[in-house]
């Protein structure tokens, strides 16, 4: 009985570590919207070429060793200022048809007539 005890106590009270891969959302570029299918067990979305994906740092790896893989990069929120020294790198600014905004600023509506309801 005490046998049990002791293997009881050693399995519940001694802390465990657990390394789980965990998930992250990537954005993959491919040559072709026929590519996405390559990669469908991973995709969570797609604009065109373009392919969300959740995906281990493992199959990241192999995803990015793709031939019809062109461009790929984790999915983060996106923020666009004129001195970005990284803007050039951003490669799917492009997709959402984004400019760099003009420094001088004018009000448009300045003696303008407007009519609405009510």
């Amino acid at each position: 009985m005490s046998r049990w005890l002791w293997l009881s106590f050693i399995f519940l009270f001694i802390p465990q570590v657990v390394w789980a891969s965990e998930k992250e959302e990537w954005i993959v570029q491919v040559r072709h919207t026929s590519d996405v299918r390559h990669l469908q067990p991973y995709v969570v979305d797609t604009i065109g070429t373009f392919v969300k994906v959740a995906v281990t740092e493992e199959e990241r790896e192999n995803i990015s060793r793709l031939p019809f893989v062109l461009n790929m990069e984790k999915n983060d929120i996106k923020r666009a200022a004129v001195d970005d020294p990284l803007f050039s790198e951003q490669w799917s600014l492009a997709v959402i048809d984004w400019h760099i905004p003009s420094l001088t600023s004018m009000n448009r509506l300045i003696g303008k007539q407007m009519i609405v309801d009510g």
